[in-house]
């Protein structure tokens, strides 16, 4: 009975000097159980009033002060003196000439491929001309055998031999290329420069 009364009363010292200790606690600093032990704000803080008139002049203070010392840094830079300053640089300078000089170059190709366009009707009729022969040539080797369509193929210049392989349906060329020599295919089939 006695360990009984003895473990009671132990307990309810520790309870009572916990207890005061909180309370002691909590008062001395912010809030202990949130374990923010710094100190708590005081009543003076609290009245922010007069606080916060000299708070608005600290910052006009500081306002000024940045404008003052900062005025170069706020300015606003205008778009057109970044380009002058881009501009004067004599590399930049340079390769504008260069692109302007084959620019000019590549116009006056262009007007001069044009006139001739225009005085030389005859290359325009004579593609016309070729592209139909070469439509008509084509389907009529489709119609022939593989075999005797590559005899006759061998016979014309590279160039249009590649024309009419290349106009030709893809099933019928290859079966005219199976039946070349290697070499031949090659040479017509290599890539043009």
């Amino acid at each position: 009975m006695k360990e009984k009364i003895i473990g009671i009363s132990v307990y309810m010292v520790a309870f009572v000097l916990v207890t005061v200790m909180l309370v002691f606690l909590n008062g001395q600093y912010r809030n202990i159980f949130q374990f923010d032990f710094s100190h708590p704000i005081g009543e003076e803080l609290l009245n922010t009033g007069a606080k916060l008139e000299s708070l608005s002049k600290f910052k006009k203070n500081v306002e000024t002060v940045v404008r003052n010392e900062y005025k170069d840094s706020l300015k606003v830079i205008k778009a057109t003196t970044t380009f002058e300053a881009n501009k004067s640089d004599s590399i930049l300078l340079d390769s504008i000439n260069v692109l302007k000089n084959t620019l000019a170059r590549l116009e006056k190709q262009r007007e001069v491929q044009q006139i001739e366009k225009v005085t030389n009707p005859d290359t325009t009729k004579h593609n016309v001309k070729y592209e139909q022969w070469l439509k008509n040539t084509t389907s009529l080797y489709e119609a022939m055998d593989a075999s005797q369509a590559a005899k006759i193929i061998t016979k014309y210049s590279d160039n249009v031999a590649r024309d009419i392989i290349y106009s030709m349906k893809k099933k019928k060329a290859v079966q005219i290329l199976a039946s070349l020599k290697p070499d031949v295919v090659n040479r017509l089939i290599k890539v043009e420069e």
